[in-house]
């Protein structure tokens, strides 16, 4: 399978590469100290960013696409306009290369990596760092948000992933790997975690283990898959946004892209004569744009790639109105929700009423069934919980959402409401995706 775009303009090793989130540009990172912006349609370069004293190691376009990050070897963060072209911060972030950094998914942080050995978050309002995370015992390569923000993903040289929760500052799982691991990410719904593992300078049997990307559950840490065939180390792992598939780059020159669910390779992408150093899915899934030592950028068309979505014990209600429920009884029902945070809770509501307060009169005992409402509580404006205003699914997202503080809860309340149904909330301390979301049984657990 060829690219369909070959950006050529880099004179050295391009090192990251990021689709703008409404897929017009791309942002390309270079060691050769600029920042390219391209016409993700026609390949044409638009713009060069300039400033950065040493190899440029990542870039990332905020959610809003109005601002880019980049971290460089020189140890500092800049902040770019993207339409006037131009450096608007700068920060002395870290003491020695800052390998990685990532978004939360509403914009109001940034995550960073460095050889120093430590995680920072910052405030991208104030440019304030917010967050100090300690724990790595050699270089941390890449930093990424979970998607509803309270975790923090981290690879390290160190042969660990760790994941840490942001409000408390601390590690709150260490997952041990073969070798180094060189990248992680979370799937699109958390649930899952990729890494890459490898290291260029070790030798390693074709397809071998330490050549391999590997599949954990992001919860209980156990190993789903390992997943050979690249036959050099590799250096990146990336899922589409969907989930459906997750590509991967190595020093053997190429590009994989895998089944998630299966653990089967569906595609091999050729045309890079360099290791592949960074991939970016557009936001609807269909470009993949990769960047490789041989300063190249690449977009490849992986629309023909139809592999059957991955299937999930926790599925959305697929009926047009999400509030509306096909079981249940009159008699209510509770449902265990929520997730606390330190000192804030995000919870749902799960308020069950009997159909008969919102159907028309004449409707039959049979549709007296419980209509369910979903209301989103989240954290307060300006804390770091405030990155859980972006819930598990967009099903969960196009339900009426409120803003409110709580306070955690160490026990079961059930609250009841008089004769018109029940009222009845949960709160785990180890927050899951929704399953069958909108249903009377759904829970989070």
């Amino acid at each position: 399978m060829a690219s369909i775009l070959k950006l050529d303009g880099h004179i050295d090793s391009v090192s990251a590469v990021d689709f703008s989130p409404d897929g017009k540009y791309i942002a390309s990172a270079s060691w050769d100290l600029t920042v390219k912006i391209w016409d993700a349609q026609t390949g044409k370069c638009l713009s060069t960013l300039e400033g950065h004293r040493g190899y440029v190691f990542s870039v990332k376009y905020s959610p809003g696409g109005r601002l880019l990050v980049t971290s460089s070897r020189d140890r500092s963060v800049q902040f770019w306009d993207v339409k006037k072209g131009r450096c608007v911060r700068l920060i002395k972030a870290h003491a020695s290369h800052i390998n990685a950094l990532n978004f939360s998914d509403d914009g109001v942080y940034l995550v960073t990596a460095s050889n120093d050995e430590t995680i920072k978050v910052w405030d991208v309002l104030t440019g304030k760092c917010v967050r100090v995370l300690q724990g790595h015992t050699d270089n941390v390569l890449s930093v990424q948000f979970s998607p509803e923000g309270q975790f923090i993903l981290s690879a390290s040289r160190d042969g660990t992933i760790r994941k840490w929760d942001v409000l408390a500052g601390v590690c709150v799982r260490t997952i041990p790997e073969w070798d180094r691991v060189n990248s992680a990410c979370f799937s699109a719904d958390g649930l899952q975690i990729a890494c890459a593992v490898g290291d260029a300078h070790k030798l390693a049997s074709s397809g071998g283990k330490k050549n391999s990307v590997r599949l954990w559950d992001a919860w209980s840490g156990t190993l789903i898959n390992s997943l050979p065939g690249h036959t050099a180390c590799v250096n990146t792992v990336c899922y589409s946004p969907s989930g459906r598939l997750l590509a991967s780059g190595s020093w053997d020159d190429t590009i994989r892209l895998w089944n998630p669910r299966t653990g089967k390779c569906v595609r091999v992408l050729e045309g890079h004569s360099a290791q592949i150093w960074g991939l970016s899915f557009s936001r609807d899934g269909r470009y993949l744009a990769s960047a490789a030592g041989d300063s190249f950028v690449r977009v490849w068309d992986i629309q023909d790639v139809t592999e059957e979505p991955l299937e999930s014990s926790a599925q959305e209600d697929t009926s047009e109105n999400a509030e509306d429920i096909s079981e249940g009884t009159s008699s209510g029902t509770t449902s265990r929700v929520g997730s606390p945070l330190t000192g804030l809770l995000l919870g749902h509501i799960m308020q069950t009423r009997r159909r008969e307060d919102v159907a028309a009169p004449g409707t039959s005992e049979r549709d007296h069934m419980l209509h369910t409402h979903m209301h989103t509580f989240v954290p307060r404006p300006g804390t770091i919980g405030g990155a859980w205003s972006r819930q598990f699914h967009s099903r969960a997202r196009s339900i009426a959402s409120k803003m409110q503080g709580f306070r955690a809860l160490n026990r079961t309340r059930t609250l009841t409401s008089g004769t018109t149904g029940i009222l009845a909330v949960a709160f785990s301390t180890l927050p899951r995706l929704v399953a069958r979301l909108g249903r009377a049984d759904t829970h989070i657990a």
